[in-house]
């Protein structure tokens, strides 16, 4: 069924949504979800603006994931299926950045137990239960797991200078944050 055919906050994803509780009707929850992943992208556009050089190519494909993961997060009307493309660009950055295993890691094991939780109430003919210990663990886990907290700047790349711009295989030198 279309987008539009599912009018509810989460459809059994453990997302920002899924606080409220699944199938629960969005009414204008909807337009504040948009509004959130509006100005995420906005953010993530910004920096990416801010911070961009020809050999940022892992900078590009983190500020991707961000907006993939940011798309399972803030919308309403989504599924637990929908945290996949994330992890799969995620894991494109893995070789060359250290700090994205463990979010790697923490959102495989959510999105995991998200496939699980709602298969295992799918397949028994129950309804899957809002608002339990399990699907608000995951869904903070989710949260504080990743950039999208507002204090976590720390894979924000300086933007390099004309002399140290030299092609680094490793892209060490580009990750680190500005001093405060």
């Amino acid at each position: 069924m279309a987008y539009s055919g599912f009018k509810f906050t989460s459809v059994n994803a453990f997302n920002l949504w899924g606080l409220v509780g699944f199938f629960v009707p969005d009414g204008n929850l909807f337009i504040l979800g948009w509004a959130l992943f509006g100005a995420l992208t906005v953010f993530v556009l910004y920096f990416l603006h801010k911070r961009f050089d020809a050999h940022d190519e892992v900078f590009i494909v983190f500020c991707a994931f961000m907006l993939m993961f940011g798309f399972f997060m803030l919308p309403t009307r989504i599924y637990e299926r929908y945290l996949f493309p994330a992890i799969s660009l995620l894991v494109l950055t893995f070789p060359l950045l250290k700090k994205t295993r463990p979010i790697y890691a923490v959102l495989t094991g959510t999105l995991l137990l998200n496939q699980a939780y709602v298969l295992y109430f799918t397949n028994s003919g129950q309804s899957v239960p809002s608002r339990s210990w399990v699907d608000i663990a995951a869904i903070i886990i989710n949260i504080f797991n990743n950039g999208l907290r507002p204090s976590s700047n720390n894979w924000l790349p300086e933007k390099k200078s004309a002399k140290n711009s030299s092609d680094d295989l490793t892209h060490s030198s580009i990750w680190k944050t500005k001093p405060q």
